[in-house]
This record gives C-alpha cells, sequence and structure tokens, in this order.
C-alpha cells in the first residue's frame, strides 16, 4: 500500500512456479509458515544482514549466491558460502550445483518482467562475481581482482553491459551460445527403413532441413549418428553407426544410408531406429568460446522385426519433466537430449565396463531408470553412485541433494509407472536388507512377487509412501 492512499506498485520478478519447477512438492522456509516470494521479501531485504556470518540475506542477493554455490568465485577461493539460521544452524551451501546452467536467468526470473535480468544492476551482479572489486585497494584474499575496465562508480554496470548486443552485453554474456544465436535450425527427419529383419542391416531413409524447410548439405555437418536398439518390450542390446553424414547418397527428395551396422540374427519384437547429430557454427568474435553446436533432434522410428505394427516402448518419463528442472537435459556432448533417445543405449544391460579404470570397482548399471533414480537419490543411499564415462572420467553422484521430495515420483513420472518393480525400487532403496527382502519375493525364473504387497492400494502400497 502507499500511505497517501496512491496506487501501489509491485513487480515480481520471478514467481512460485519457477521456485516449484526444482523444488518440487513446493519450497517451504523457516519450518514451512513461508511458501511464496513475495512474502518472503517483506524480510528478505537489501538491509538484513545475518549478524554470525555477515552475509546478507536481501532476497535477490541471497538466492543468486545460494543457488550459484560451489561456482560462486568466493568459494572456489576457498571462504565458504554460509548463512547462520535459528539455533546456529549452519546452512552451508558451498556445495550447490545448480542442475543447469547458472548463467540461465531465465530459470527463474519470470513474473511481470521476465527480462528484468538483461539490466545490469550492482547488487545483483557482485552477487554472483563476488571477487571483482570496484574501487582501489583492491581487497586482500585469494581470487580478488580489480574490474577488467579499472574503478567503476557503484550502479554504472549498464554504460558498458546493455542488455543484448555486443559480446559484453549481458545476454551474450549469459545466454548459451545456440540461445543467443539467431540459428537457422537443423532438423533431423527419419522417415522410414527398410532391410529391417534378424540379421540384416537396415537402410534408413531420411531428411535434413532447417526450420524454413529447406535442404541441408550433410557435408556441413560434423557428426552423424544412427542407432539401432530392441526389443521395444524392453531394451537389452544396441548398436551404432557414426559419420552417417559422410555415407548418405542422395535419393531423390531425400537421403538414403545402408547401415554398416545390423540387427542382430537372434532379435525378436520390434526395433528403434534413432539419430543424433550437431555442426558447429562461428559466433560472438572476441570471446574464446567463439564457436557453438547447432544440434538437430533426436528422432526415433519404430520398427517391427519381420513387417506388421511395431510394438511402442512404455514412456515413463517425459522429456519436459527433465526440462523443468534442467533447462534443457543435454549430454554426451550436448546433442543426446531427449529421453526417448537415451533409453536406446541405457538398456538392461548396458553398464560402464567399457570406460571404467582397472581397479575402479565392478562396473555399474547404466540403465536409464535405476541410473537416474540413484543420480537423484544421491546423498541419501547407502552406497553412492559413481559412474565412469567418456575417458575414464569419474562421476561421483555421492554429494547430490535433490532440491524437491525425493517421494514425489510424479514429477518426472507419468501415470501408470507406479508398478513397483525390484530394478526400480531397490535404485533408491539400496540397503542391505531392502536387497535381500527383494530377492526372497523372487521366484527362481524371475518372477517378483512386489505387487502382493505394495501395488496401489495394498496396506504397504507405493502410493502410501509416494505421491503420483
Amino acid at each position: 500500500f502507499v500511505p497517501d492512499g496512491g496506487d501501489a506498485v509491485h513487480i515480481n520478478l520471478i514467481d512460485n512456479d519457477t521456485c516449484t519447477n526444482c523444488h518440487v512438492g513446493g519450497f517451504d522456509g523457516h519450518g514451512g509458515r513461508w511458501t511464496e516470494p513475495g512474502s518472503c521479501q517483506t524480510c528478505h531485504t537489501l538491509q538484513t544482514t545475518d549478524p554470525e556470518s555477515g552475509n546478507t540475506v536481501a532476497f535477490g542477493v541471497m538466492l543468486h549466491k545460494l543457488h550459484a554455490g560451489a561456482g560462486l568465485p568466493s568459494v572456489q577461493a576457498g571462504e565458504p558460502y554460509q548463512i547462520i539460521g535459528y539455533r546456529n544452524t549452519v546452512y552451508d551451501f558451498s556445495d550447490v550445483h545448480l542442475p543447469r546452467p547458472v548463467t540461465d536467468c531465465n530459470a527463474c526470473h519470470a513474473g511481470d518482467a521476465p527480462d528484468a535480468w538483461q539490466q545490469a544492476e550492482f547488487n545483483a551482479c557482485t552477487s554472483c562475481h563476488d571477487r571483482t572489486a570496484f574501487a582501489l585497494p583492491v581487497p586482500e584474499g585469494e581470487g580478488w581482482a580489480l574490474h577488467s575496465a579499472g574503478p567503476q562508480a557503484p550502479n554504472s554496470c549498464g554504460n558498458c553491459h546493455g542488455p543484448v548486443g555486443g559480446p559484453i552485453s549481458v545476454t551474450s554474456a549469459h545466454l548459451p551460445p545456440e540461445a543467443a544465436l539467431d540459428l537457422v535450425g537443423l532438423n533431423i527427419t527419419l522417415l522410414e527403413a527398410s532391410n529391417v529383419a534378424p540379421g540384416q542391416n537396415p537402410t534408413v531413409y531420411l531428411t535434413l532441413t532447417n526450420d524454413a524447410g529447406a535442404a541441408v548439405d550433410p557435408a556441413s555437418l560434423d557428426f552423424l549418428e544412427i542407432v539401432l536398439a530392441g526389443p521395444t518390450s524392453g531394451y537389452d542390446w544396441s548398436v551404432s553407426m557414426r559419420n552417417v553424414h559422410q555415407a548418405v547418397v542422395v535419393d531423390g527428395d531425400r537421403l538414403r544410408v545402408d547401415l554398416n551396422v545390423g540387427v542382430p540374427a537372434e532379435a525378436t519384437g520390434s526395433i528403434a531406429i534413432g539419430a543424433a547429430g550437431y555442426r558447429y557454427l562461428p559466433y560472438g568474435a572476441g570471446r574464446a568460446d567463439s564457436i557453438a553446436r547447432e544440434y538437430g533432434g533426436n528422432p526415433v522410428l519404430y520398427a517391427a522385426l519381420g513387417g506388421g505394427d511395431p510394438v511402442m516402448p512404455q514412456a515413463k518419463v517425459t522429456q519436459d519433466a527433465c526440462n523443468a528442472c534442467h533447462g534443457e537435459l543435454k549430454l554426451h556432448g550436448t546433442f543426446r537430449r531427449d529421453v526417448e533417445y537415451c533409453v536406446t543405449c541405457h538398456n538392461d544391460t548396458a553398464t560402464d565396463a567399457a570406460v571404467r579404470p582397472e581397479g575402479a570397482g565392478d562396473p555399474a548399471s547404466i540403465d536409464f531408470g535405476p541410473m537416474v533414480h540413484r543420480i537423484h537419490a544421491g546423498a541419501h543411499l547407502n552406497e553412492p553412485a559413481v559412474i565412469y564415462g567418456f575417458g575414464g572420467s569419474e562421476h561421483n553422484y555421492g554429494e547430490v541433494h535433490y532440491p524437491g521430495d525425493l517421494s514425489a515420483c510424479s514429477a518426472c513420472h507419468q501415470s501408470g509407472a507406479d508398478v513397483p518393480s525390484t530394478k526400480g525400487c531397490t535404485s533408491c532403496h539400496d540397503s542391505s536388507a531392502a536387497k535381500a527382502h527383494a530377492a526372497l519375493e523372487t521366484a527362481p525364473d524371475g518372477t517378483e512377487a512386489c505387487g502382493v504387497c505394495h501395488s496401489v492400494g495394498r496396506e504397504a502400497g507405493v502410493d502410501k509412501f509416494h505421491t503420483w
């Protein structure tokens, strides 16, 4: 309100929906009483400081810093970012890793002024750039450096860092290259396949186009792969052909490639045929990382071995569910970015054995469902999820703290995915007792009895302890 009776002006720079994209189930600070950003800001103002740590608890500055966490220059210099709360509880955000690029300001900024983040403002900028000095003398201590243009007056950031345009604009510095560029688009479309039978190498027909529908020269691509996987009722094998763009031939108004990999002779059922590719594009002269990848989608075509209608795989999660928190989840070179495609390789029999260094323990399963469960459960597991990737690199998820309610399965899963199974349940409930219990309830032929007690509606049903 305005004391003299005038119209009150209030601008929401964020809204609750952007918070709950990651904080599934809602965010409840200070014992659960405060659940909306608007109410939080009434106390978290610029003049409010945590007396123990000396850190401001101004809403915008504090949120920037706690989400930047491990990426803060101050933290990397050895100074933890902490807020001391109720009864001297220490909240240390030094190990926080945002599940999407911390420079993706659009992740949180919405509400009445979704583009307000493009206006450079001193408190906002220095909340993340917290080891940049804007006056002399430069503070002593690890990591401090004078602003590259020398001393600057407070709130003069916008004089050089405009909203858009140029390599030091706010937009250019924060959005990923592919988002800041006006890309023409790369679209991979799989049309059909022939020679799809056990023991045969399929021929795949496809098109490459830009967003205007014009043909894209395959020679302009830097990578294109096609993956075969099956059976769709439960993937347990996959093979791939790489550098497909070097092998395609023009066939009328489409492209054709005769794959150098084939369907296993013993294969049955239906198979998936998927694709992924990209090309490099230069951008933004003057920036060190001045090459961007323009990537196509991950189309998947299905075919029944020997003809007929294919059996479609069960869709248990959606890409939208992943992207709600991850922004745009893209892995293995940033161009594998669709769950429907991911599961073709991350199947029941897949492990990290091929890249796990000798002496690094037994191979870990990279079957998609259990792997994703274990990654998100992270610090709550009895045994940390450690997976080896490209070049033998170790990925230890033992410190992951999921920002939502782990029992809110509906955050990722579609309806119909609430059937209890050993594979799904023990990926989170990984104690020796839980695994022994599952083993005891499994018949010699592999039939599981989980549903007898844990089906929806039963006394110990999954719906009693999880939300769908």
